[in-house]
């Protein structure tokens, strides 16, 4: 299997892990809703069913945590939804799905979310960076100046 993760995306699945390690459902119903593209939910529905999950995985400790199982439960909950997940993240998820399953094989005491764990601080701090700021802001100036010049057109 090979992919490649935009760095958008890269950070909507930070955030996604970031929410649910706060147990934020705001910040993941705003992750997997913006997965929806223009299929419409019922945010309703769809906030008892994040909240109903989270629960579901509250009292696991990170390192009793299954990968496989959370991503499974993930994409029943936006099935169960109508959102059609994205085609990127579906081989990152089923490669994730895969990647567990060979570490515990090879090493019935296998985690994955300890070796993920170390690549997500990065990947938070890389994206707080001094450099990595002033680039978004100078990506986000230029889209502004460019609807304004539409709009003058």
């Amino acid at each position: 299997m090979v992919g490649r993760i935009s760095h958008a995306r890269r950070d909507e699945i930070v955030d996604l892990l970031a929410a649910l390690s706060n147990r934020d459902e705001g910040a993941m119903m705003d992750v997997l809703i913006g997965w929806t593209g223009s299929t419409p939910v019922d945010e309703q529905r769809f906030a008892y069913d994040i909240s109903e999950f989270m629960f579901q995985y509250e009292h696991i400790p990170l390192k009793n945590l299954n990968i496989s199982q959370l991503i499974i439960d993930i994409m029943a909950l936006i099935r169960d939804h109508g959102i059609v997940l994205p085609s990127d993240l579906a081989m990152l998820f089923k490669a994730l799905i895969t990647l567990e399953g060979l570490g515990r094989q090879l090493n019935p005491e296998f985690q994955l979310v300890e070796h993920i764990g170390p690549f997500v601080r990065q990947l938070i701090t890389e994206r707080y960076r001094p450099a990595t700021l002033l680039k978004r802001g100078r990506q986000t100036l230029a889209e502004g100046i460019g609807m304004i010049a539409c709009r003058a057109i």
